[in-house]
């Protein structure tokens, strides 16, 4: 009898116990919380994808969220602004003491945002509309757009303190028809006087100016070279045909700096193709072909008080992949824009 007594009795204590745990649950599910959802990618920033044709403009709807297992009951007016520390913060972080891999704080004149936001009872996520105006912005920096989400001084709501949830860092990256991950494997160099050493690179990144011009860094430079913006190498897709017979189009081809000593020896062009996927009815493969590329230009800047003249020779290519049952922005790496 006496162990019968003991068992009712730990099953009550045990019930009682239980039954606080699963009020404490109950509890923080009824919290709510405001909160941005992004998708961050490695460096912490989430891409947003904009098309330069004629203009480039773009309106990029940021969700906002109530979380919580319960209904939203009440209009719950959200502010936001942006968060100053965040990119001092990020930079150090991803790339330490390489300051000519961090991001840029985005201009304000390239964008604008609504500082409040409605959130209507019965629903639990609303969007926050940033309009990106991004004519004229340099694309040889890494721009981004700390955001964050403001406490409510009168309570009537909480942000998400977790640190994805509370701040969105947007990266604006440009892509026109002609930008992104070109093969450069053909695109040979040699220096003066070493005519038979020749090196190339892998992938040229060709970056937006407008819808029709990009440009790339000559050499062996990429973005993480401090000197980049030095030696930047433009390409105009003129649209105008050169040679009907094999579908070709001619290419301007300059240098803005003139201490490149940039010269061209030719007239490059260039072709566009497409064709669907032979199984894969949704997909199309795309293809660039630019041929003809011939210039020099002199290294001014890696030996001190110092040219050193390079020729430039051949051509660039890229082979696009491109899901036809999502816009361009939505695309992914096998486009080849990003």
């Amino acid at each position: 009898m006496k162990t019968i007594y003991k068992l009712l009795l730990a099953a009550l204590i045990g019930g009682g116990t239980l039954a606080s745990c699963n009020d404490e649950w109950t509890d923080e599910q009824f919290k709510q919380l405001i909160s941005f959802k992004t998708q961050p990618g490695g460096w912490g920033v989430t891409d947003v994808h904009v098309r330069y044709a004629n203009t480039a403009k773009y309106t990029y709807n940021l969700p906002v969220l109530v979380s919580g297992s319960t209904e939203n009951t009440d209009d719950r007016l959200v502010s936001f602004a942006l968060r100053d520390d965040t990119l001092d913060i990020l930079n150090f972080e991803k790339f330490g003491n390489r300051p000519e891999l961090y991001f840029k704080e985005l201009p304000q004149k390239y964008y604008s945002f609504p500082k409040e936001l409605t959130i209507p009872a019965g629903q639990s996520h609303a969007l926050l509309p940033i309009e990106f105006s991004l004519d004229g912005l340099d694309d040889s920096q890494k721009w981004a757009l700390p955001l964050k989400v403001c406490e409510d001084a009168n309570g009537t709501y909480t942000v998400n303190p977790r640190k994805y949830y509370r701040t969105a860092v947007l990266r604006p990256i440009l892509f026109n028809e002609f930008s992104g991950r070109f093969s450069g494997s053909s695109l040979l160099g040699t220096m003066a006087g070493e005519s038979e050493i020749k090196f190339n690179s892998s992938e040229i990144k060709l970056n937006v100016v407008t819808d029709s011009i990009v440009f790339f860094y000559v050499g062996q430079r990429t973005e993480d070279y401090e000197d980049r913006v030095n030696y930047k190498v433009f390409l105009k897709f003129t649209g105008d045909k050169v040679d009907a017979k094999k579908d070709l189009y001619g290419v301007e081809i300059w240098a803005e700096n003139e201490k490149l000593k940039f010269k061209s020896y030719s007239n490059p062009t260039y072709k566009v193709s497409s064709e669907m996927d032979a199984t894969k009815t949704y997909l199309k493969h795309a293809y660039i072909v630019i041929s003809d590329i011939n210039f020099d230009f002199v290294d001014y800047t890696s030996v001190p008080d110092y040219e050193i003249k390079y020729n430039m020779k051949g051509g660039l290519s890229v082979s696009r992949d491109l899901d036809t049952r999502k816009p361009d922005e939505d695309q992914g790496t096998d486009s080849k824009w990003w």
